[in-house]
């Protein structure tokens, strides 16, 4: 149900990427293939590029935007990009004249794949969703075995935004890197699984922390949503 908080919430995201597509970092850093995107972590783009043939990897990109932050890291044929506003970008960005492919309009919770994707990725993205847990669950599902599932986000994103938009989840790690979430009455909960990676970044943005984390796809089965 498309709520006036949903609403102001999708029209943020399209105000925040109509100007974003039409700045020189984006049309040399995003749409040239060639290149890594300036926003993509340096931590995890060594982290990816050191996988054995890492070029020939299936990627998933979860929440994308209008533009996948892994273009240019990967070849472009080898991402699937989906994001609940998919149908909606190709209003404030030409995908044709530059020759990238829209995102698929579907949210975390609703996308069914199966054992399809060599890594399976989302970045700054899992806070926004309505269902973490479940989004999380959907991301193992579509890796495949030995796989990787690849979680980036700001710490406690929801308190740096008020709790505004979609914004409605703090992510933060503990001491040993596990990652947890909470809402906006402390309810908190675990991301199980097998954790191979993970890095935390002081200040990645004045005030504002970030991790990074990945998950090796086993045989775990996830037995509860939120």
């Amino acid at each position: 149900m498309l709520t006036q908080d949903i609403m102001e919430a999708i029209g943020h995201e399209l105000r925040f990427w109509k100007e974003f597509v039409q700045t020189p970092r984006f049309l040399r850093g995003w749409v040239d293939d060639s290149i890594k995107t300036p926003e993509l972590q340096q931590d995890i783009y060594e982290y990816i590029t050191k996988m054995p043939g890492f070029k020939e990897k299936k990627v998933l990109d979860i929440g994308s935007g209008a533009v996948s932050i892994l273009n240019g890291t990967f070849p472009k044929d080898n991402i699937t990009a989906i994001d609940p506003l998919g149908s909606l970008y190709s209003l404030v960005f030409d995908y044709e004249k530059y020759g990238i492919r829209p995102p698929i309009c579907c949210g975390g919770e609703a996308m069914n794949f199966v054992n399809q994707f060599d890594i399976v990725h989302c970045s700054n993205a899992i806070d926004h969703t309505q269902d973490p847990m479940t989004v999380y669950r959907n991301m193992h599902r579509a890796c495949r075995s030995g796989g990787i599932v690849i979680i980036q986000s700001f710490i406690d994103e929801a308190v740096h935004e008020n709790w505004e938009g979609f914004h409605q989840w703090n992510f933060r790690v503990s001491d040993i890197g596990k990652v947890s979430f909470s809402n906006r009455h402390g309810k908190e909960f675990h991301l199980p699984g097998e954790q191979v990676y993970f890095n935390f970044i002081k200040d990645h943005l004045p005030g504002k922390d970030f991790f990074i984390s990945a998950w090796k796809k086993t045989g775990y089965v996830f037995q509860y949503n939120i």
